[in-house]
């Protein structure tokens, strides 16, 4: 591991392109302060398999990196920066990923969803439910999904709304959603769409109190 650190290091751009992706697989985290650095280097594939690859180590050591990637001015760093942070699964990256909520780029804001749904805190599902209304299919689909997880009743109303949407892998997500918020199983949803009865819902409802 040592001499493949340095090899990176020290190596061209093709090296340092194969060294990362193979610390990715090895998931070796002695390999994490050198992919730290890679993701400094001027060559933009380089600085990509560097943060796949750190994202593979998920080592709590990226939390800091991975915040100041949010900003950065390729989509696709910014996209693994939101999923390393929701890997971690710390709850000081819920307020850096709900700034991230206004990139421009659809495939970060879904990524967003994603890991605050991953990381869990209620206080992201406002949020969550203002993306439930985004232009892109792939930020309602994940949004739906993330509030499913959370399980916070206050979803229930906007996921079930959501079942109307355009994109039937949306209508289907909003109705799992539901069922992992309320309990119904998957009788009850049929094309897409659920039903929920009262009854489940004030025990969806008594379970957010406890």
């Amino acid at each position: 591991m040592v001499e493949l650190i340095k090899a990176m290091e020290a190596g061209d751009r093709d090296t340092k392109i194969k060294i990362a992706k193979a610390f990715g697989v090895l998931e070796d985290k002695r390999a994490t302060e050198a992919l730290i650095k890679a993701l400094d280097d001027e060559d933009k594939e380089v600085r990509q398999e560097a943060v796949y690859a750190l994202y593979n180590l998920s080592d709590d050591r990226t939390f800091n990196t991975y915040v100041k990637l949010l900003s950065d001015e390729d989509w696709v760093i910014r996209e693994w920066a939101a999923l390393g942070l929701g890997s971690l699964g710390d709850v000081q990256a819920v307020g850096p990923l709900l700034q991230s909520f206004s990139d421009e780029d659809e495939v970060v804001r879904s990524a967003v969803a994603s890991s605050l749904g991953d990381i869990g805190e209620d206080v992201a599902v406002p949020a969550l439910i203002d993306a439930l209304g985004d232009g892109e299919w792939s930020v309602r689909h994940s949004a739906a999904l993330a509030l499913g997880k959370i399980g916070d009743v206050r979803a229930v109303e906007p996921l079930m709304l959501l079942q109307e949407d355009e994109n039937l892998g949306v209508r289907y997500t909003a109705a799992l959603g539901i069922r992992m918020i309320v309990g119904e199983d998957d009788s009850g949803c049929s094309s897409g769409y659920c039903k929920i009865s009262p009854s489940s819902l004030r025990d969806a409802e008594h379970r957010n109190l406890r």
